[in-house]
């Protein structure tokens, strides 16, 4: 799952939210005691719903499909088509729009910036202006979101180039993706 499928896997407190975007920049036992107790509950929920979906039959299944040079990073694009199926159908999931809970979610991260790590602040600067997680529903957006990461990486990768592995597969991953969705939220305690 990828930044808003853990906003959304969170509910509705503010401090699991918190935890829930902390989750994928936080490493270490050591690191948790900056947190709360309820943000430290947070970033072990996203730890546990990264290994629940890491060990799905169905990711399992997904990334099998994937040819050679993309099956190492099948992972990253999965997450990524996640939160785009996520975002496009947002209303069979959440009751508010996809923009307020969007906004809800920067405007957390403002309020609580002394407690981000610096990593996690440029990501905000970047995401936010372009209101990245709403326009998760493009496709596009996710192609061009996988080429950002192709350049964070250290290694040389094929992510800069996903559009026709995406195209390609997207009838094939959609129902998975979103059997895989509702198996999360049910992990995670949401209601269905």
């Amino acid at each position: 799952m990828n930044f808003l499928a853990h906003h959304w896997l969170a509910g509705e407190d503010e401090n699991m939210q918190l935890g829930a975007w902390l989750g994928d920049f936080i490493k270490g036992s050591h690191r948790l005691n900056a947190y709360t107790a309820e943000v430290q509950k947070g970033i072990h929920l996203h730890r546990s719903i990264d290994s629940f979906v890491d060990g799905h039959a169905i990711t399992l299944e997904l990334k099998s499909t994937f040819p050679a040079p993309y099956r190492r990073y099948s992972g990253i694009i999965l997450d990524l088509m996640a939160d785009h199926f996520l975002a496009r159908d947002w209303l069979r999931h959440h009751h508010r729009p996809l923009r307020d809970i969007e906004q809800l979610a920067f405007s957390l991260l403002h309020r609580r910036r002394a407690l981000l790590p610096e990593r996690l602040i440029r990501f905000i600067a970047y995401a936010r202006p372009r209101l990245l997680l709403s326009g998760y529903r493009k496709r596009s957006v996710i192609v061009e979101s996988l080429a950002g990461i192709s350049t964070r990486l250290k290694h040389d990768n094929p992510l800069s180039d996903t559009a026709d592995l995406i195209e390609e597969n997207f009838t094939r991953w959609e129902p998975g993706l979103n059997e895989l969705l509702a198996d999360t939220r049910d992990f995670a305690g949401l209601p269905g």
